[in-house]
């Protein structure tokens, strides 16, 4: 039902979120970065992972609850440790991963995240069904596919669906991907800053023409430059190479002072 979803609804509306995109993304840079008046050192990872997350979760869930401390928490705690999860269980034979992972501590964490998620999405999305119900009723469904909420419901046609792990697998699916990518491109603006220039010229251009706003998808089309640096970014450091991971079965010293602990990861 979820590859249903995303080919059938999420990817043909996305033209009409655009507007939600492009608010949410002005909403949250504004509140999770700001606007410092000097140099602020900070490590790019955590704040862009709270963006992605708001953004994402317009789109996914929809407002208010993409702002909620709470949820945004547990998104950007759950694409971590997922990931931390199954790469716990890779050491693990593939046959006893159905029984070992109840003893593994990255999925015990995982689990509690999940409850967590119930918790606090369960009054939302029951809120959710009602509206999309009565939606339903009043015009035929012209406006159900509001977020993926209502879009599993409009798929699943009465099947029963966990629209919490839904929303968990989306969120992480997105969150990783996007992240990475924005800031390996901050990495490279860094590295090449000859090519901030030219992107802010081309962003206050497109924006003049457009009317002061990146809403229409018409002008996003327009920032070729900055579409040709994302191609480029992703590249030279694409985010589906993984590399291969190692665990060390015994301690060992590189050079002093690199002293290696046990079962320490390496890749």
């Amino acid at each position: 039902m979820l590859q249903d979803m995303i080919r059938t609804k999420l990817t043909q509306n996305l033209g009409t979120m655009t507007s939600d995109i492009v608010e949410e993304t002005s909403l949250a840079a504004e509140s999770i970065l700001g606007f410092p008046d000097e140099w602020t050192e900070i490590r790019p990872m955590d704040p862009i992972y709270y963006l992605v997350a708001r953004v994402s979760s317009r789109v996914f869930a929809g407002a208010p609850l993409c702002r909620d401390p709470m949820w945004l928490r547990i998104a950007v705690s759950y694409t971590v440790l997922a990931f931390d999860a199954a790469r716990a269980l890779r050491f693990w034979p593939e046959r006893i991963r159905p029984f070992v992972h109840w003893f593994v501590p990255e999925c015990a964490r995982l689990r509690k995240e999940v409850w967590e998620a119930r918790r606090v999405l369960g009054p939302e999305i029951d809120k959710m069904k009602r509206e999309w119900e009565q939606l339903r009723k009043d015009d035929g469904g012209r406006r159900l596919n509001k977020n993926t909420i209502s879009m599993m419901l409009d798929v699943a046609k009465g099947r029963p669906v966990d629209l919490v792990e839904t929303q968990l697998g989306l969120t992480a699916a997105a969150m990783h991907t996007t992240t990475d990518m924005t800031v390996q491109v901050l990495y490279q603006l860094c590295t090449y800053p000859k090519y901030v220039e030219p992107m802010r010229e081309e962003i206050e251009r497109v924006l003049q023409e457009s009317g002061g706003s990146l809403r229409k998808k018409t002008a996003l089309y327009e920032l070729k430059f900055m579409d040709s640096f994302l191609k480029e970014t992703q590249r030279l450091k694409p985010t589906s190479l993984t590399p291969s991971v190692y665990r060390l079965r015994m301690s060992c010293c590189l050079m002093a002072p690199f002293f290696l602990k046990v079962a320490t990861s390496l890749s």
